[in-house]
């Protein structure tokens, strides 16, 4: 067995035996996650001191400031006017968690969100005056809000399925709710396997980022898309190609008849792909382009002509 192997191994070994137990920083590793970011977004942690004065008037965040998740204030250098809190969850897992509803994204802000909220951000013109929906987007839905702050959309609807990630963004969305231009921003629980009557045509947007990978929630991911898009609604999809995942539902797509794929692109964006070249270089035990560089999925909703 590898030594990758092992630490793996131990990792899982101590949840199962303890209930509950810390990813320590020398065990990141011992996933795919040896890529962490793009580096377009700098996450910068905030004092405690600095987020009583950030949301004066608010004793839910201040009662919470103190707790041990941790708060970032993210920037973006290619976006000067960018910039926002986002509180990460803590890096424990426990068996609960393990063994419940995919908890993905309480584990960091992948790549693929990162570049969905960069890519939103410096395209927000397409979201002005429309409703917007993100879904899978873990513990920080980092695109969803960022629109709720830097663009003109109306309705922002922040998603995800685990109930640990949600009760992360009410906490997000109290902190940054003064940024919002008194628009329209709510957090829930939404999973794919089930319906939704109050969201039925709802939304001229949704975006995700990185939802692919699970093959068996595909099918109903795309009937949650059909079911909560306006007639003309659109989707905007980066994720990684993660063996054929990305194909697979290029082709469920395709097959349904539901959706025209606008763009199915790898090179979308002259700053990200430069960075995606430059990463290439260090070799493929630091970053696979297969597992870490977003493709790009666009597609909009058909419209069904009554007979």
């Amino acid at each position: 067995m590898s030594e990758l192997a092992k630490r793996r191994w131990k990792l899982l070994a101590d949840i199962l035996s303890q209930r509950r137990c810390c990813v320590r920083s020398d065990l990141l590793d011992v996933s795919v996650r040896r890529f962490s970011s793009f580096n377009l977004l700098k996450p910068e942690k905030v004092s405690n001191s600095e987020l009583m004065r950030a949301k004066c008037g608010s004793s839910r965040t201040a009662e919470n400031a103190s707790s041990r998740h941790t708060w970032y204030r993210y920037t973006c250098e290619v976006i000067p006017d960018y910039a926002l809190l986002i509180r990460h969850l803590d890096d424990s897992l426990d068996l609960e968690d393990l063994l419940g509803f995919n908890h993905t994204g309480n584990v960091c802000v992948w790549p693929s969100e990162e570049i969905l909220t960069y890519y939103c951000i410096k395209h927000n013109y397409l979201f002005s005056g429309k409703s917007v929906c993100e879904l899978g987007g873990g513990m920080t839905c980092l695109a969803g809000i960022s629109l709720a702050v830097h663009s003109s959309a109306s309705r922002i609807l922040l998603t995800d399925g685990n109930h640990h990630s949600v009760s992360n963004l009410f906490e997000i969305i109290e902190m940054n709710k003064h940024l919002c231009k008194e628009k329209q921003l709510e957090a829930r629980v939404l999973r794919w396997n089930e319906n939704y009557e109050d969201l039925v045509n709802q939304f001229d947007w949704i975006i995700c980022a990185d939802c692919l990978f699970f093959e068996e929630f595909q099918t109903d991911l795309l009937k949650t898309m059909v079911q909560l898009l306006k007639p003309d609604g659109q989707v905007l999809i980066f994720a990684p190609s993660r063996g054929s995942t990305m194909d697979q539902f290029v082709n469920l797509v395709n097959a349904s008849r539901s959706f025209t794929v606008l763009l199915n692109a790898m090179q979308y964006d002259d700053s990200v792909w430069k960075l995606h070249k430059e990463n290439l270089k260090k070799g493929s035990e630091f970053y696979d382009e297969c597992l870490h560089y977003p493709r790009l999925l666009h597609l909009s909703k058909e419209v069904r002509q009554s007979v």
